[in-house]
């Protein structure tokens, strides 16, 4: 589907990565299928191939930004997914001036979405079963309440201390940082 976009004369194109880049930097402030009407409308183009253009589009930046992609891997990437040459460089260019804002803006809503609401732990020691063959081997139990989900994992003493020691290590970082 990124193939369509080698399709669109260069002021198009143009416009386009404003519209993807746009929506991509601030989804709740601007209604995507708003502007792929306006923009179907506008340049007199069929709307059903549009959005499979801009959905296609949006997963590989989608994927640039998981990825944290550098500018290079950034045109390869839409290259290798059909895109030409030259429109691949004018979204690497809006990438590149937009990539910083795009990845904050991915960590803000990563933390805001999984707040930590509770911690409990409990230690306990095993019974032998077919998974734990060890009679008494002593574990800890987490569960981690979040704002979203509930998670429980066990571990052995000694995971449970390098579980602490990665935590302490990351609050002096927190720590530092706001600091």
């Amino acid at each position: 589907m990124a193939t369509n976009v080698n399709a669109m004369a260069g002021s198009m194109q143009e416009e386009f990565a404003t519209i993807i880049f746009k929506y991509s930097a601030s989804p709740k402030d601007n209604d995507l299928g708003k502007l792929a009407h306006e923009f179907a409308a506008l340049h007199n183009i069929n709307l059903k191939p549009l959005k499979k253009t801009i959905q296609h589009v949006l997963e590989l930046l989608n994927h640039a930004i998981q990825q944290s992609q550098p500018t290079s891997e950034f045109v390869e990437h839409l290259t290798h997914a059909g895109m030409d040459l030259a429109p691949a460089k004018l979204f690497a260019t809006k990438w590149e001036h937009s990539r910083a804002q795009l990845l904050q803006r991915t960590h803000q809503v990563m933390l805001s979405s999984n707040k930590l609401v509770n911690l409990t732990w409990k230690v306990g020691i095993t019974s032998a079963t077919n998974l734990v063959p060890e009679l008494g081997a002593t574990y800890v139990q987490l569960r981690f309440e979040l704002d979203s989900t509930t998670e429980t994992i066990e571990l052995s003493v000694e995971s449970f201390y390098r579980f602490l020691a990665n935590m302490e290590a990351l609050q002096a970082h927190m720590h530092f940082l706001m600091g």
